[in-house]
């Protein structure tokens, strides 16, 4: 249950992965038994949803499959030039004389010794040189916008019937 106070309700635990004894808690491990962890014999874990978002398991049309207690991403990554999509900073130019006056559809031209630097984008006929590597490789935070909530999960009450 999503709960909206700083406090843990009567008959509820929080769902933040704890292990709990099987014996004190016999109802809530016969529905999720050992899937969010614990060894099955004496203990098993509650859901861990601590700094993470609930999602529906399953499958759906061009998705991945997800499994009831399936982990998935991760709260913080680095680029790498192995995982950036493919890209240049090549920047085309013209090795002559410029015909043109504004940079609007146009290049930069090889000769800025007139008020003319610009050829027109189709007579571009070599490359300056690319630029060299940078960055600090430093990871970022790719979270979405999120509320904190109090998830919490039943550990007395009416036991559930299945359909």
């Amino acid at each position: 249950m999503l709960f909206c106070g700083n406090f843990t309700v009567r008959g509820y635990t929080p769902c933040n992965g704890a292990l709990l004894p099987i014996s004190a808690n016999t109802a809530l491990f016969s529905i999720i038994g050992t899937i969010y962890g614990g060894d099955g014999r004496t203990t098993f874990a509650v859901p861990d949803l601590q700094g993470r978002e609930a999602v529906s398991y399953g499958s759906g049309p061009g998705l991945q499959p997800v499994r009831e207690g399936m982990k998935g991403g991760q709260e913080q990554t680095t680029l790498t030039v192995a995982t950036m999509p493919q890209h240049n900073h090549g920047l085309p130019v013209k090795n002559a004389p410029g015909d043109q006056r504004t940079p609007a559809g146009n290049i930069l031209a090889g000769d800025a010794t007139s008020d003319t630097i610009y050829a027109a984008a189709s007579r571009a006929n070599a490359q300056l040189a690319p630029t060299a590597a940078t960055g600090g490789g430093i990871p970022f935070s790719h979270r979405r916008p999120s509320l904190a909530l109090n998830f919490q999960i039943a550990t007395v009450g009416v036991y559930p019937s299945r359909s």
